[in-house]
């Protein structure tokens, strides 16, 4: 395990520990361990063909998946190099977090990195293009969600993809069904 990976898994549980498990729930904040993030990517890296990648974490939490992707790309500052490092360049890194009790500490952890953190909705944001989106998406019920902003999640749905989700549709499905409007043209999402 990589220093960065440490700290990150440190910080993880101090801050997971200052939440109730009814508040985790409600935000659907659940980490990826890092042998499955670590694995995902190797995976989707095997299967990207362009060498400069733009990538996007939607549900950023702590950055598992960031954190996995700067052990196995060129852009790797924790001093750790993955041996299949030199096929891929990270161009640009974006995350969404919309709970600053975890955005807000992570931040300072990714400082010397390309990650562009942003504590705001994902599925709020305007989509723009990129080559790999890796996320955990939070599970959150129908039922913990704002009556006003599953109606506009189903509309959007609606409007792109001809396809109306039912009211009982939980934001895990919204995440894995806006990821389309956010892939560039050969991009690959996980």
């Amino acid at each position: 395990m990589n220093v960065l990976q440490a700290k990150r898994l440190e910080l993880l549980t101090a801050l997971d520990a200052a939440k109730t498990k009814l508040e985790r729930n409600k935000l659907g904040q659940f980490a990826t361990a890092p042998g499955v993030s670590g694995e995902m990517v190797e995976y989707v890296l095997a299967h990207i063909a362009r060498p400069d990648i733009r990538y996007l974490e939607p549900g950023f939490g702590t950055g598992t998946f960031f954190n996995s992707l700067l052990q196995q790309v060129a852009v790797n500052l924790t001093g750790d190099m993955h041996p299949k490092a030199n096929r891929h360049q990270l161009t640009a890194a974006r995350g969404y977090e919309v709970d600053p009790h975890y955005a807000d500490p992570i931040a300072d952890l990714y400082d010397d990195t390309p990650l562009d953190l942003r504590v705001e909705d994902y599925t709020e944001a305007k989509p723009e293009p990129f080559d790999l989106i890796l996320c955990n998406p939070p599970c959150v019920r129908h039922h913990h969600m704002d009556g006003v902003k599953k109606v506009a999640l189903a509309d959007d749905m609606a409007a792109r993809c001809k396809l109306r989700p039912s009211g009982l549709t939980g934001l895990y499905n919204y995440f894995i069904m806006t990821r389309e409007a956010w892939l560039s043209d050969d991009g690959l999402a996980g």
